[in-house]
């Protein structure tokens, strides 16, 4: 696609999802645009005409190169024939969310967001550069070029235009790989006996403002030297070939042999061998241990540490509220605060304070929620280890008799949102013995008769939970019975009359009822590996199910409404659900079994659209919605990562973190500064959501003896290794910890299948392999067995110094 038409479409986008626009602005827009696409609007990069480009499909891990300077970085050579070929696996930058890379073929400068009008931008030395350097690097590439004839270094010092451009396109580019290197061809226009004189204090200013937009202090740069072709340029090089000599990580590659159309400009076998210059010059630092990453990590770390702190005031809060005499917290600080009860108190918000604390607070987790844990399984178990609501004031169950539906859902809702989350991070503990012990008394009191067995209840949220417990639990322990119980709740759904889909008139895809879609799509997932001949009798059914949600459940941009009817597609409910990530796990689970491309294809929809839903109201004005739509986003972009998914992330996070500081509920200002985000159960929420964010900003690292001082980070490398940043403001001892495959160790998954309420996994250490690890871009490396690693590195700093460590498997 045409630069000019990927502006213009921006354009569009922005102005017509601003709700305060008028109509008649939006149809001004609407009819500026149509004229940009027509070619008749005249000037500027409007006037231009359409072209054919080769969409990619969304790339991982690339690296990437800024290309910027003037008119010969742009390209002012003749493209020939031999010019034309795409680069085997080089792409390009072009600015668009929706397509965001393109076949990196000439001109390469034409996505520009400040060059001149298309006719004139050629052959730049990029197109040899990107060449060799896929070809002898052996890497995938991408370039983010971003030119302008004619341009004095003045017009790309920070405050302008020009850095700021070349800086934001980059750091969108980074959604998709590592920033390796800058290139930059400019001096025609700063070659006079003034300006030159000043050239290498701006250069210094120059590079020294990349790298600290980038947080890379050691981000190699690589200029050229202009052509000789007019002797007035010879001292301008002279003093240019100092650079490297007056900043570090820097080169300057020789004009020598060239020859130019014009006495400025380089023809074209020239622009070739400066581009095989720029490719050498580059390739000599890269090829040094790759510490590119480096800025990302410490960027990382700056917005791990407020999730974290955040989620420590939020336990630390909560403590507070604690019932003197059972140590329970209560469900909620308004009308419910005489009473602990399970599918609230216990399953929302005490299993993220004990998460918390595992991370944060390693005493508070081994005293305060282990003694939590052993009051509520003493007090709170009424039918065996069936627990039942609480009252604080009575000392005592709330209720005089059990009512068993309600105990069930109340421990069905503890056990999968709240036990089986903790049992994944921590694997075995008493916070596991308790799940197992509550899960294997609901099926006890299995009462409710069906041509398949006795279920424990009708109830469409706790079969869903159910089923997403069973099937995990399954594979946890080995036993058999757990998958007997979840083909029973299977049957009743998918071969009986209680279809969701088929026999139902009511479909809720929000919480409360899409557990059903998840459970269900678990079980497909274990039968397809554990009882074929059930997968093959549930298929067409799961199918039926999924389909039908993606022809009457979705809005124009591929989420969820709250209920439908699926007989007659009506919208019963049309708010847009926060738990659409929720429902898209079980699609992404079925396009893991099956290869159903649409189901894949909807999730990228739906992830490729979020931008429309930033500060949306999700849930009333609660936190609680963030929470369930930012993890729902942020573990399908864990299997399916993109530039707007990460920029969507990135940005409502702050807007759920906000809300500890000023709740949008009433009656919340009691809470302001303390910690507690609304005073309720859907606190518990908050801090898991941040906790995952936090954790995809570590990579899965975590520390020992966590302060609020010590910010650590990591970034991925594009050998799939990481970058760990550890910094603290006073002197501190500890431990870096790294995750391991937890649905392969904890859980013995046959596939890391995205689950509701799990942590997603980044860096992982595999069980027997060896790792490489760097402490320093001048520092030895040294082998690491996996369990070595696993057992923690220590980490001891002086205040204010920083910490780096590379991690690679060998």
């Amino acid at each position: 696609m045409n630069p000019d038409v990927v502006f213009g479409r921006h354009i569009l986008r922005q102005w017509t999802d601003t709700k305060a626009i008028s109509s008649i602005m939006q149809r001004f827009v609407f009819a500026l645009f149509l004229l940009i696409l027509a070619g008749i609007l005249p000037g500027g990069i409007f006037a231009q005409s359409l072209s054919t480009e080769t969409h990619q499909a969304v790339p991982r891990n690339l690296d990437l190169y800024l290309v910027i300077g003037q008119s010969n970085m742009a390209g002012r050579a003749p493209i020939r024939d031999e010019d034309k070929a795409p680069i085997n696996g080089a792409l390009l930058y072009t600015g668009d969310q929706l397509n965001p890379w393109v076949t990196a073929t000439n001109p390469l400068n034409r996505f520009s967001t400040i060059r001149k009008v298309i006719d004139m931008q050629r052959l730049s030395p990029a197109y040899a550069f990107a060449r060799d350097m896929t070809a002898v690097g052996g890497r995938n590439i991408g370039l983010i070029v971003n030119a302008k004839g004619g341009s004095g270094i003045v017009q790309w010092l920070p405050g302008t235009q020009f850095f700021a451009d070349a800086v934001r396109r980059t750091r969108e580019a980074m959604a998709y790989g590592t920033l390796k290197g800058i290139i930059w061809h400019q001096g025609e226009s700063d070659s006079g006996p003034f300006r030159r004189d000043l050239y290498l204090g701006r250069m210094e200013v120059l590079i020294n403002a990349f790298r600290e937009a980038f947080d890379d202090p050691d981000l190699p740069f690589v200029a050229g030297k202009v052509s000789e072709a007019r002797e007035q340029r010879i001292p301008f090089n002279e003093i240019l070939a100092q650079l490297p000599d007056l900043i570090p990580h820097t080169a300057v590659i020789s004009s020598e042999g060239t020859a130019t159309t014009d006495s400025t400009h380089f023809d074209s076998p020239s622009q070739i061998l400066l581009g095989e210059r720029y490719a050498e010059a580059m390739l000599k630092m890269v090829k040094r241990q790759d510490w590119g990453g480096a800025g990302a990590a410490r960027r990382n770390a700056r917005v791990a540490n407020e999730g974290f702190r955040r989620s420590y005031n939020f336990l630390h809060a909560w403590m507070q509220e604690r019932d003197p005499k059972s140590g329970l917290i209560p469900r909620n600080l308004g009308s419910s605060r005489d009473f602990w009860n399970a599918q609230d108190a216990a399953a929302d918000n005490y299993p993220f304070m004990v998460l918390t604390a595992a991370l944060l607070d390693r005493p508070v987790f081994e005293k305060d929620m282990r003694d939590m844990l052993a009051s509520e399984t003493k007090l709170t178990s009424r039918l065996g280890r069936l627990p039942d609501t609480y009252s604080f004031s009575k000392q005592a169950f709330q209720d005089k008799e059990p009512q068993l539906d309600r105990i069930i859902f109340g421990a069905s809702e503890y056990v999968k949102d709240g036990l089986l989350p903790l049992t994944e991070w921590l694997g075995a503990s008493p916070w596991s013995e308790r799940m197992i012990g509550i899960l294997d008394d609901i099926w006890a009191e299995a009462e409710y008769t069906t041509p398949f067995g006795n279920i424990p209840g009708t109830n469409v949220e706790v079969n869903g939970e159910l089923l997403q417990t069973l099937s995990r639990i399954y594979w946890m322990t080995g036993d058999e019975k757990y998958l007997d119980w979840a083909v029973r709740l299977g049957d009743y759904y998918l071969l009986g009359d209680q279809h969701p889909s088929r026999d139902q008139t009511s479909l809720r895809l929000r919480d409360h009822g899409c557990e059903i879609v998840s459970g269900l799509c678990e079980l497909y997932f274990t039968v397809a590996h554990a009882r074929p001949e059930k997968k093959i009798a549930y298929s067409p059914r799961i199918h039926q199910l999924l389909d039908r949600i993606l022809e009457v459940g979705l809005n124009e941009h591929g989420l969820m409404y709250d209920v439908v009817n699926p007989q007659d597609g009506a919208i019963v409910r049309d708010r847009i659900a926060d738990n659409w990530g929720y429902n898209y796990n079980g699609f992404y689970t079925v396009y893991l079994v099956d290869a159903t491309e649409r189901y894949r294809e909807a999730i990228e929809r739906a992830l490729n659209n979020l931008l429309f839903y930033r500060n949306f109201d999700w849930e009333n004005g609660s936190q609680d919605g963030y929470a369930d739509a930012v993890e729902g986003g942020l573990n399908l972009y864990n299997r399916l990562p993109g530039q707007v998914a990460q920029e969507w992330l990135d940005s409502e996070i702050q807007v759920m973190w906000s809300m500890q500081d000023s709740s949008h509920r009433s009656d919340t200002e009691a809470y302001r500064g303390n910690g507690i985000i609304e005073g309720w159960h859907g606190d518990g929420n908050f801090a898991r959501t941040s906790i995952m964010y936090c954790l995809w900003k570590t990579q899965g690292t975590y520390l020992s003896n966590w302060r609020e001082d010590v910010l650590w980070g990591a970034e991925p490398t594009a050998d799939g290794g990481i970058i760990v940043s550890v910094k603290a403001d006073s002197d501190w001892v500890g431990t870096l910890y790294f995750d391991q495959p937890r649905h392969q160790t904890v859980l013995h998954l046959p596939a890391d299948y995205p689950r509701i309420n799990q942590f997603p996994e980044w860096f992982t250490v595999r069980e027997g392999a060896t790792y490489l690890l760097q402490t320093g871009r001048d520092q030895p490396i040294k082998e690491y067995s996996a369990a070595e690693l696993l057992a923690g590195i220590p980490v001891e700093l002086a205040g204010g110094e920083e910490w780096l460590l590379r991690v690679q498997e060998k």
